[in-house]
């Protein structure tokens, strides 16, 4: 990775953050919490969301790429059953990147990539 590269994906994750601060300042009332708690949250959520995604994607692609079977009866109940399965494998996909960036590995990749960008 170049430092242009690791530069762009920090600044990403840094208009996250402030995405996050602004929209948990806009619904901390909705929340029940104090606008500093509920800003904290949304803006811990997606940028380890992000860095979750960043770090399990490729993963996630070439698992779920492989051909699967879908049997049918007909064209309606295929479409049907296929997007099911699309939406619940998004889901699975969703909440495991969320955990990975969660608990760890974004502050790894932050880290790591603050190396390559700014030393």
């Amino acid at each position: 990775m170049t430092q242009k590269e690791a530069i762009s994906q920090l600044n990403f994750g840094y208009i996250l953050i402030i995405g996050g601060i602004l929209l948990g300042i806009l619904t901390h009332k909705a929340l029940g919490q104090s606008s500093f708690v509920s800003a904290f949250m949304c803006s811990y959520f997606f940028w380890s969301v992000y860095w979750g995604y960043k770090i399990m994607y490729k993963r996630f692609y070439q698992f779920f790429n492989a051909p699967i079977h879908i049997h049918s009866e007909g064209t309606l109940d295929y479409f049907s059953k296929s997007i099911v399965f699309k939406i619940t494998s998004e889901f699975f996909k969703f909440w495991i990147c969320y955990f990975v960036g969660a608990f760890g590995g974004a502050i790894i990749k932050q880290i790591l990539l603050s190396k390559i960008a700014y030393f």
